[in-house]
């Protein structure tokens, strides 16, 4: 399903007792929603200084807005890509007989889209720069 957050196939092989690989693998979805909510929560909270300094001084062309927007899309970029290898990697070093898929879902289109429109808002504030320095 390609609209989905995480989509993540698993295919397990094991003839074993399946009741402790159960809760490996619970374990190991648990340790993936706290990364992801750590990095939700320093989006917002990047997204909150941008906001805290656009309602102080209104300056969206400033270096410092620029910054934080690439930092937002790079945390974007980690989150559209790390949960899905670290569950690949944790899965296959804990759990015996995994098949390994990855995939690409919106998130990851949504990241480099917002990443290029960060830099085109960077070539905007170069512009400011100089239409400043030349008045």
């Amino acid at each position: 399903e390609s609209d989905t957050v995480f989509y993540f196939q698993t295919e397990f092989f094991s003839g074993v007792e399946n009741q402790q690989y159960n809760q490996i693998e619970e374990w190991i979805l648990v340790v993936i929603a706290a990364f992801s909510s750590v990095l939700i929560a320093l989006l917002l909270w990047t997204a909150s200084m941008i906001f805290k300094d656009l309602a102080a001084e209104f300056m969206p062309s400033s270096d410092l807005t620029v910054n934080r927007l690439r930092r937002i899309a790079g945390i974007l970029l980690v989150y559209s890509l790390a949960p899905q290898i670290m569950y690949s990697v944790l899965h296959t070093v804990l759990i015996p007989g995994y098949s390994i898929t990855f995939g690409l879902n919106m998130s990851f289109f949504f990241a480099i889209i917002f990443y290029c429109l960060t830099e085109i808002f960077r070539y905007g504030a170069s512009l400011q720069k100089e239409s400043d320095e030349t008045l």
